[in-house]
């Protein structure tokens, strides 16, 4: 059993047209993209709605979290014990 994530799909251009090709960009400016974009925005809500309205769901994806990592996981951040760098624009103005 694997963890499991949200996934939905929405069409945000026209069959046929290549991933990251200018015009899958410029598809995102037109009826098709606003319409694709709004209907992501409603599953986010509507998921959001059901989580609320349904707090198990919480409980029951902990526990699937907790199966599949297994008692002693412990997490540990990529960038280490370092503080993050928050001076990132330092020097480039």
């Amino acid at each position: 059993m694997g963890c499991s994530n949200g996934r939905a799909g929405v069409a945000t251009w026209v069959p046929g047209v290549p991933a990251h090709s200018w015009q899958a960009v410029a598809s995102g400016g037109t009826s098709i993209g606003y319409k694709a974009m709004d209907n992501a925005a409603k599953i986010i809500a509507m998921t959001g709605i059901d989580i609320f309205n349904n707090p198990s769901i919480i409980g029951k994806a902990k526990k699937e979290l907790n199966d599949f990592v297994g008692p002693d996981f412990k997490y540990k951040s990529m960038i280490g014990d370092r503080k993050p760098p928050l001076d990132f624009r330092k020097g480039k103005q």
